[in-house]
């Protein structure tokens, strides 16, 4: 017998018992939980059980097209309600998703898709709703709900704000305040600090148009670039998640008014430090920049 015969003989008793080996699991993997199916059905039934664990990501997809979670996101300028699915949802705009959902109490709101996300703006703060998503609601793919859900809604509150408007320049009379607006404050604290004529030059000129600053840099303009003058606090009034416009009455503060430029700074007088910081004032902070001037055009 030749060298090449020799080792056809063995490469075909070696791949012999592997067949042999891969018949007898199939055929005792086909026999689980009866003992009357036939040797070729239960060599059927072992194949299926092997490959029913790689069935296609497709049809896995499909079979779990689902609701998954709710995100709230009040940060946004108008809340938002996102309800987020286990799968891309069609953002070509020819789902009318509008239909496949309703809201209980009714409202109008705005709808729009974003990968999983149909998110709905214009809800109430202070209010439960109840979405029902419907039976049929589609993904991007074409698989659908396959039975209605109902998912209870509730707009968290807004997070505090301070904020200014902008840079202003006060009139030497009956100015009644500088304002700014809050949400969910019911007391700021105040510091008014003055820049001397020689350091104005050293804030750069985007600084000026600034409304919010970090502390770090505020607290640098009060100790290298200014003089505070004053500080203190007051109280305003909070309306639950609403804005509210309050004038902090800076002819009272500025007793001996000069004409210069000013910076007012504020935060919420409630406001607890975080725990790994040591300084009440950590993190941002409104600024209002002030030009109190003696130069007018009189006609």
């Amino acid at each position: 017998m030749g060298r090449y015969q020799k080792w056809l003989l063995i490469g075909g008793g070696v791949l012999a018992a592997v067949v042999l080996a891969v018949v007898v699991t199939l055929y005792l993997l086909g026999g689980r939980g009866t003992t009357s199916k036939g040797f070729f059905d239960r060599l059927a039934g072992g194949l299926s059980t092997v490959t029913s664990g790689f069935a296609p990501a497709t049809a896995q997809a499909g079979a779990t097209f689902a609701f998954q979670r709710l995100d709230i996101d009040t940060t946004k300028p108008q809340a938002e309600a996102c309800l987020v699915f286990t799968q891309d949802l069609d953002v070509s705009g020819h789902t009318h998703y509008v239909d496949y959902f309703s809201i209980d109490p009714a409202t109008r709101v705005a709808l729009h898709v974003v990968g999983p996300r149909m998110c709905l703006a214009g809800l109430d703060f202070n209010k439960t709703y109840n979405v029902t998503l419907k039976t049929g609601l589609p993904s991007a793919s074409g698989d659908k709900l396959v039975e209605d859900e109902t998912v209870p809604v509730e707009l968290r509150d807004k997070p505090s704000i301070v904020r200014f408007m902008g840079g202003i320049i006060l009139p030497r009379d009956n100015v009644k305040g500088v304002p700014v607006n809050t949400v969910n404050i019911s007391k700021l604290k105040l510091k008014l600090i003055r820049i001397g004529d020689r350091l104005l030059s050293q804030i750069e000129s985007d600084t000026v148009d600034e409304t919010t600053l970090y502390s770090w840099s505020a607290k640098d303009i009060e100790n290298n670039q200014g003089t505070l003058i004053w500080h203190g606090t007051m109280d305003v009034d909070n309306v639950k998640n609403d804005s509210v416009i309050t004038l902090v009455p800076i002819n009272d503060v500025l007793k001996d008014r000069k004409p210069g430029v000013y910076v007012l700074i504020a935060s919420d007088a409630n406001a607890k430090k975080s725990d790994d910081s040591e300084d009440e004032d950590s993190g941002e902070m409104a600024v209002q920049w002030i030009v109190d001037s003696d130069i007018a055009l009189t006609t």
